[in-house]
């Protein structure tokens, strides 16, 4: 039995995701170095999602910063992206049953059905509370008061000493 995708191009900000049907009602938040990342409803699960766009992840990734490096000097950064994408993915699977690290959903990858493919897109399940709200705003220390049920960093390392 053969399963085949049905997707649809959803435009989001300067970006086009070309996603499964199943994911609908895309929301920019968010991006990095190596793509964008939007919000989405799982018409399958009823639950939202984070999708991460990795677009030409075999080609152009690293060139635009390193224009005038040699031939040799950007095939070795492409490859080192592709790796560190490929490592991403990876820890992610692996810790993904940990309660504090995003679950590994679904990959896409674009063109559909073919292996010389150029995007993914990756999903994942959607932390509903931004990192500043779980780790603090930059340059304040975190207590166990603003953290219910955890111990503070400075004390956690006081503890260790």
């Amino acid at each position: 039995m053969s399963f085949r995708r049905k997707y649809h191009s959803v435009p989001l900000g300067r970006d086009q995701f070309y996603i499964d049907v199943r994911y609908t009602n895309l929301r920019p938040i968010g991006g990095g170095s190596y793509g964008v990342v939007c919000s989405a409803d799982d018409t399958a699960t009823g639950r939202r999602v984070a999708i991460k766009k990795i677009a030409n992840v075999f080609s152009d990734l690293v060139d635009a910063k390193c224009a005038s490096a040699s031939p040799r000097a950007r095939a070795r950064r492409r490859r080192a992206a592709r790796r560190r994408i490929l490592r991403e993915i990876k820890l992610l699977r692996h810790f993904g049953s940990h309660e504090n690290i995003v679950q590994v959903k679904d990959i896409i990858t674009v063109p559909p059905n073919t292996i010389d493919f150029s995007d993914v897109y990756i999903v994942t399940n959607l932390m509903e509370r931004a990192r500043r709200v779980l780790c603090g705003k930059p340059g304040t220390p975190r207590t166990a008061a603003s953290t219910p049920g955890r111990t503070s960093t400075a004390s956690s390392r006081a503890a260790r000493r």
